[in-house]
């Protein structure tokens, strides 16, 4: 925001000037009264300094507005609305084994790092429940994922956060199918870590 108040003084001299300009052709015209070149001539400057008049003010709007309004567009992105992760939450309970596959696709993308998020995720990891992928996102093979699979994949997506319930599950899950999955996302956050961790040195 250092720009603005070089772009405020900016603006006062050039209306300076500007006021400057329009008193001389007024003086000018004073010169010959009655004289139509004379008054054309002030209609025609007249008008140049009021184009350069708005085209100014124009200018330093944008400079001053514009900034704010990405700051408020930056302070709300990535943040996930909390009505919508609600909802999909609810899917995840609820819903079919497509919807819930969907539900968990959503809020890893999200990344929805919340208690509630990541236990309605973890309590699908023992689904055996085959779905459709490609009808939510894209599929590289023919594999048809399980309901387990994609939330398992949405809890690496969330992260850290999903791990102390991702030991929990692997630890204590009467369900071989759910200790396989939370098997696997523990392993591939070990594996984004540690990529991330060579890629930082």
């Amino acid at each position: 925001m250092r720009c603005q108040p070089v772009a405020i003084s900016l603006f006062i001299n050039s209306l300076k000037g500007h006021n400057f300009g329009i008193q001389r052709a007024i003086q000018e015209s004073s010169t010959a009264p009655g004289s139509t070149a004379h008054g054309a001539l002030w209609g025609l400057k007249f008008m140049r300094e009021l184009k350069t008049w708005v085209a100014v003010v124009s200018i330093l709007a944008a400079m001053i507005l514009l900034p704010g309004f990405r700051s408020r567009r930056t302070s709300n992105a990535g943040e996930p609305n909390a009505e919508a992760v609600a909802h999909y939450i609810a899917v995840l309970k609820s819903g079919t084994p497509q919807q819930k596959a969907q539900a968990a696709y959503w809020l890893g993308q999200q990344r929805s790092s919340g208690a509630e998020a990541v236990n309605a995720l973890a309590g699908l990891l023992g689904d055996k429940t085959e779905i459709d992928a490609s009808r939510y996102r894209p599929v590289s093979s023919e594999h048809r994922p399980t309901v387990g699979e994609e939330a398992a994949a949405a809890l690496v997506q969330i992260g850290r956060p999903a791990i102390p319930q991702l030991i929990h599950v692997l630890k204590t899950s009467p369900l071989p199918e759910a200790r396989k999955n939370a098997a696997w996302a523990l392993g591939a956050l070990h594996e984004t870590a540690t990529t991330g961790t060579a890629r930082a040195a």
